[in-house]
């Protein structure tokens, strides 16, 4: 769509959606995201999270619902040997920023 101000005139403008995007966010997962590997993905017991150069200082599990399932730090591993086969978001804390994978529970 596109919109066009001018003056002395009245415009009605009628939209079916806005989005809004942060930068510095959209930067973050652009450079970050493909620098973390998490494997295996499917898992059944356990996941590894790995980067070259970035230092991970702790991981978070959510379901689907968006409900903080399970915390770990200090550590590349979370074991999800409890958890029911699904879809789960596992959210990485590095040094400057946050990065959320999705993993597939087996």
């Amino acid at each position: 769509m596109k919109l066009t101000i001018m003056r002395n005139t009245i415009r009605t403008i009628i939209l079916n959606s806005i989005q809004f995007f942060d930068n510095t966010n959209v930067k973050l997962e652009e450079t970050n995201v493909d620098r973390i590997n998490v494997s295996p993905n499917p898992a059944t017991n356990k996941v590894t999270v790995s980067s070259n150069d970035l230092i991970i200082e702790n991981l978070s599990l959510f379901n689907q619902q968006g409900q903080l399932l399970k915390e770990a730090y200090h550590t590349s591993e979370m074991d999800i040997s409890n958890f029911s086969p699904g879809i789960y978001f596992l959210q990485i804390k590095i040094q400057d920023g946050v990065v959320t994978k999705k993993i597939i529970k087996i």
